[in-house]
């Protein structure tokens, strides 16, 4: 199913006002248009500093997939699919970054770069078309550029790459925007730069603002990834005449006068080139450039170091790439101590051979002696769920990242689909450890202690294949992976919290269930599973059991709207005048449904929603447990909406009686004595906890202590620690 925007007036878009100032245009003078437009353009630049916060923002989420090698897509309709196609085509040349990782993608095709095609800014089917080709991974990233901030196009776009759990961007130059009110976007940068000199004409003030964001987030992606030095451009590729001798400059500025360049016999020599013979230094500056493989950085690691090509490959390897870290190991004598007799000779060449015992095994031992002064254990905890997968890796000496992709329920994505998910995801965290810890091979995850990834949906009969799998993947013997289902991670909880002698996971989030554990000799015991056999067998009291009570109510009250008749109770049907729908009823019909709100096509869009093929389990899933926020919003704020109200109650009612009363009535703990751990995204809600704690009251169920925790993967990572 394919999500329209909703109809927009135009004449409300900033952009399609008409401007006072410009509005004698055509009888000015050529020099007054030309200065008019000055003064206009001056207050883009005001308009994008009141983003600099958002785009900051943006650029943090997005560097480390590109470090992961995600890929950065631009989509864009018109101009602004135009300047999207820029940006992607000047990356590659500027920084040396691969055309494959950057890709320009315009409405209407390349042929709309030069000459427009008219009506493909409508075509929400080719968006999905044009994307479905590159197969996205949560890796990804789509930026979407509309100056309106409403393109058909854009937003298809943006939504069908959010279903893949890509990162989404919307730039719009307006405020409020449709982007605004799309929940599949999770970055917004939106530069108010008002009325155009021409009316309407986005390539002028949008069009200059568009370019300076696109200019910050590229540039600033690039600078973190190692790409300059300094402000130096040392990572371009000398392809042409100009090219070459900003090459030169760069290394004459980096290297001075005195440099290594590399030797007949395999080694490298010193030499000393005043700057007074400035024909000869080009030479001898090219030559060499030339001869590490035209690649400057590598170039300048020579000049620098002395030491020889394939060194130098991987010391710039070792250090992610960054010709600043890869300089300041070698100064900081990472290297172990080099004869270095003759260089303090300046006005004469003089030779110096590398040591061929000096390579290898010299190099490997002090990038591991480095990475290890810390002296830290390091683990990693992947919390896999039907939303959401969150990644945490912590060290003892304090440091923490933390990374969250898409779904990974291994009901919903299968196991191929699951290890897909959860690599990626383990990548972007990695990508985001300081250098020193992954700078022995920043691709590697063998640099674990402990690893423990607690997946929803797991089951006995595929345990030991995705155990198989994970312990390919991680390169790690089985005795440092622990596979949980996802709840199981909250009973790190225990490991820290030894006045309790038993305790009880409770989660509700997109689905529901709740675990019973007690912790001894740093061993956890399982007491029993309630719950938790997912959206057709259960999940009574979760995020889904939630969004299709409401869905399933709404329908009953559009079918009695239909025959003339409202119900009044759940059971007692009863003629009378018709009333309209509640707000949130209202909501929930425009956030489900394919034209904008239109009641009497909501049942054919729920069907073709429930049964269509083009929409993944866990897609649908997750949409309308994610009905659960309107309906949240609608029950607990003023003034309150009674028919939300008893959805949310009815459904913390049933999340008691199916995953807490077993364990209780069944006597396998005794809540007086024990933890009651509350997680997932509805037991995070204040209210909605309330709610629980009263159908808990209504049971007769006490608990000695209730904690709340928002991300169960911290907690199992300080358990993780705490074992060790």
């Amino acid at each position: 199913m394919i999500i329209q925007p909703a109809k927009i007036n135009l004449t409300h878009l900033q952009t399609e006002c008409q401007n006072p100032l410009s509005s004698n245009l055509d009888v000015l003078t050529t020099l007054e248009i030309v200065q008019l437009m000055n003064k206009e353009d001056v207050g883009v630049v005001s308009s994008v500093s009141n983003c600099v916060n958002d785009i900051a923002a943006a650029a943090d989420d997005i560097y480390p997939r590109i470090a992961s090698d995600g890929r950065l897509f631009y989509v864009g309709a018109g101009s602004s699919g135009r300047l999207g196609v820029l940006d992607a085509a000047e990356i590659p040349p500027t920084f040396s970054a691969s055309p494959s990782q950057f890709v320009g993608i315009i409405s209407g095709g390349d042929r709309a770069i030069r000459i427009t095609q008219e009506g493909a800014e409508d075509d929400v089917e080719s968006a999905i078309a044009d994307l479905k080709h590159y197969n996205l991974s949560p890796l990804d990233t789509v930026i979407g550029i509309a100056s309106s901030g409403r393109t058909p196009y854009v937003l298809s776009a943006l939504n069908f790459a959010k279903t893949f759990g890509c990162l989404t961007v919307g730039i719009c130059c307006v405020s409020p925007s449709a982007m605004q009110e799309c929940d599949f976007i999770d970055h917004l940068v939106a530069p108010v730069t008002g009325p155009e000199v021409v009316t309407g004409s986005t390539r002028l003030k949008a069009g200059t603002a568009t370019k300076m964001v696109l200019n910050m987030l590229s540039t600033t992606i690039m600078v973190k990834l190692g790409k300059t030095y300094g402000n130096l451009m040392v990572d371009l590729k000398p392809s042409n005449l100009k090219l070459k001798e900003r090459s030169k400059k760069i290394f004459r500025t980096i290297c001075g006068t005195k440099f290594y360049i590399l030797s007949e016999n395999g080694g490298t020599r010193k030499i000393y080139v005043p700057n007074s013979d400035e024909d000869n230094a080009s030479q001898i500056v090219g030559q060499h450039i030339a001869s590490c493989e035209n690649d400057l950085k590598l170039a300048i690691i020579v000049g620098k170091t002395g030491l020889n090509l394939e060194e130098s490959k991987r010391l710039l390897h070792n250090s992610l790439n960054r010709l600043g870290l890869a300089l300041g190991s070698h100064r900081t004598n990472f290297f172990g101590p080099r004869d270095r007799s003759n260089d303090e000779q300046s006005d004469n060449e003089s030779i110096f051979s590398t040591n061929s015992d000096d390579s290898d095994d010299s190099l490997s031992s002090s990038i591991i002696s480095t990475a290890n002064s810390e002296n830290c254990s390091l683990v990693l905890v992947v919390d896999g769920g039907g939303s959401k997968t969150a990644v945490v890796i912590k060290c003892s000496s304090g440091i923490e990242v933390q990374c969250e992709t898409g779904s990974s329920n291994i009901a919903s994505c299968g196991v191929d689909g699951m290890i897909d998910a959860v690599g990626a995801a383990i990548r972007l965290a990695v990508s985001k450890l300081p250098p020193f810890i992954t700078v022995m091979n920043p691709k590697s995850l063998q640099i674990f202690d402990s690893v423990w990834i607690g997946i929803a949906g797991i089951s006995s009969t595929k345990y030991e294949k995705v155990l198989d799998r994970f312990e390919e993947f991680l390169g790690l013997p089985r005795n440092k992976i622990r596979l949980t289902g996802d709840s199981s991670l909250l009973a790190a909880v225990l490991s820290y919290k030894p006045e309790y002698e038993a305790g009880i996971s409770l989660v509700s989030g997109t689905g529901s269930g709740a675990v019973a554990y007690k912790y001894y000799d740093n061993q956890y015991e399982c007491l029993g599973r309630a719950g938790g056999w997912g959206s057709y067998l259960g999940d009574e009291g979760s995020g889904y059991y939630i969004g299709m009570q409401a869905i399933k109510d709404t329908i009953a009250y559009l079918d009695r709207k239909k025959l003339g008749r409202v119900l009044t109770s759940s059971t007692v049907p009863k003629k009378g005048k018709l009333v309209e729908l509640s707000k949130f009823q209202k909501k929930l019909i425009r956030y489900m449904g394919n034209d904008g709100g239109d009641e009497d096509m909501f049942l054919t869009d729920m069907i073709e929603f429930m049964s269509s093929n083009d929409i993944d389990n866990s897609t649908r899933k997750a949409k309308i447990a994610d009905v659960t926020r309107i309906v949240f919003e609608a029950a607990f704020s003023e003034p309150r909406d009674d028919k939300a109200y008893a959805i949310a109650q009815n459904a913390a009612s049933v999340l008691v009686k199916n995953n807490v009363l077993p364990f209780t009535e069944e006597g396998l703990i005794d809540p007086g004595q024990s933890l009651l751990i509350f997680a997932g995204s509805l037991l995070c809600n204040g209210p909605f906890q309330d709610l629980v704690l009263a159908a808990l009251d209504r049971e007769g169920i006490h608990f000695k202590g209730i904690e709340v925790v928002e991300h169960p993967a911290q907690v199992a990572a300080k358990g993780l620690l705490c074992e060790l």
